[in-house]
């Protein structure tokens, strides 16, 4: 996910927005909160739809170190 929220990063830069409301769905909820996490100076405000504020659990993982 890291190397999906440097590409957002250079996007904005290319486009001289220094910040910006991140939202993402699914994965992109992923790319989000992994672009928040690491510019959170940029981010104005994060909306998750379909996804969550952490790692998933795998089936069967049962110490939920995935």
């Amino acid at each position: 996910m890291t190397a999906y929220a440097d590409y957002l990063a250079r996007l904005l830069d290319e486009n001289k927005e220094e910040t910006a409301i991140m939202a993402g769905m699914s994965m992109g909820g992923y790319v989000a909160l992994a672009f928040a996490e690491k510019y959170p100076e940029r981010v104005l405000g994060l909306g998750l739809i379909s996804s969550q504020a952490g790692r998933t659990r795998r089936k069967g993982a049962r110490d939920g170190s995935n």
